[in-house]
């Protein structure tokens, strides 16, 4: 685990704590400088961590940073990197998508976004989807129920109730301690 990550995970459980500021401060250059450099996985995955942290600390965080570091994690997904975590990357395409408008990602990214979504929408009418781990089978569904269906089916709201109550079938998960994702 990279120094980063752990200073995120400290920063986030005490953002209560004197010297935060200051300490949020010195994560955020940190990150900036070395944010290209990391893994692509272990960027994607802080990138939540240095969003929150700009905003708290000065404003939103430069688009041009997060893009680069999504295009970074989408070419290595691509590649076979298997450390990118395929939903995190979807999430933050989408968030781009909607939230900022960036433009940089209409092309591959959104081609991908879009392949991946109805990847998961043909998936989730088979007998298939039902035989994935449930952690999967929520992860899924929870894309699905966020999304614009109107491509992939006629009746999105008829899908989404059909969903959601097979997804409420499901055993509960179990307990674990609060995990922060960074």
């Amino acid at each position: 685990m990279s120094n980063l990550k752990e200073q995120s995970r400290t920063l986030l459980q005490s953002q209560a704590a004197p010297g935060w500021s200051a300490r949020a401060e010195a994560w955020l250059r940190d990150f900036e400088s070395a944010a290209l450099q990391l893994p692509p996985a272990e960027s994607l995955t802080l990138l939540a961590t240095y969003d929150h942290l700009h905003r708290r600390r000065r404003h939103r965080a430069p688009a041009a940073l997060l893009s680069r570091i999504i295009h970074a994690a989408l070419a290595a997904h691509l590649r076979g990197d298997a450390d990118v975590d395929p939903h995190l990357l979807f999430t933050h395409i989408g968030d781009a998508l909607e939230s900022r408008h960036d433009a940089t990602m209409l092309g591959r990214p959104l081609r991908w976004y879009s392949q991946r979504l109805a990847q998961w929408h043909t998936l989730s009418e088979t007998p298939d989807f039902w035989q994935l781990p449930t952690a999967e089978i929520r992860r899924i569904a929870t894309h699905l129920l966020s999304a614009d269906l109107y491509p992939f089916t006629p009746d999105p709201a008829a899908y989404k109730h059909r969903l959601s109550t097979r997804i409420a079938s499901l055993p509960a998960p179990a307990a674990s301690p609060l995990t922060i994702y960074c």
